[in-house]
């Protein structure tokens, strides 16, 4: 049977409505153009709301082991410049206080959070991104939407599949 929530991309904001959908016994199915996973990062901050977020999801704790504080920013004239022009802290590290949960910012690299996403989601939920189908269209009717998709295969070929969502 269908799972009836489709999630297109599964980059941190696809792989975290996967997993509060889950949590809170809603079914998907994620799907990912590419055939492979990123590895570079877009952005590596993970602001303390977000972990708020992420504690309520149980995957926090995973998380905060590979993380780490912010680091110093380096600009030079040149790659080869001897010393830095300037050096700027990345984000102001404030003392922790009972009345905050948690005040500062932490770092980990986009494919580092997205593994430990889909680990949580295969490990807890069976679920798991599907690599190289993409979304090409979509279809409304009253009751239920049709999904075009389009399955690549290692051999550059296409395999059109429609999903129904009701």
């Amino acid at each position: 049977m269908q799972p009836p929530v489709l999630i297109v991309g599964a980059g941190p904001t696809g792989l975290t409505l996967a997993l509060s959908l889950l949590t809170n016994g809603v079914s998907v199915r994620i799907i990912r153009k590419e055939s492979t996973f990123a590895v570079g990062s877009r952005g590596s901050g993970i602001q303390p709301r977000t972990q708020e977020l992420l504690k309520l999801f149980n995957i926090w704790s995973d998380m905060e082991r590979r993380a780490f504080p912010p680091s110093l920013l380096k600009f030079h004239s040149a790659p080869e410049g001897p010393q830095p022009l300037q050096t700027v802290e990345m984000s102001v590290e404030m003392d922790s206080k009972p009345e905050y949960y948690r005040i500062n910012t932490r770092y980990l690299g986009q494919g580092a959070q997205e593994e430990i996403y889909r680990a949580h989601l295969k490990d807890r939920f069976n679920v798991e991104v599907e690599l190289g189908t993409e979304f090409r269209s979509l279809e409304q009717h009253p009751d239920y939407i049709v999904a075009h998709l389009v399955k690549h295969t290692p051999d550059g070929g296409e395999v059109p599949e429609e999903a129904r969502f009701s």
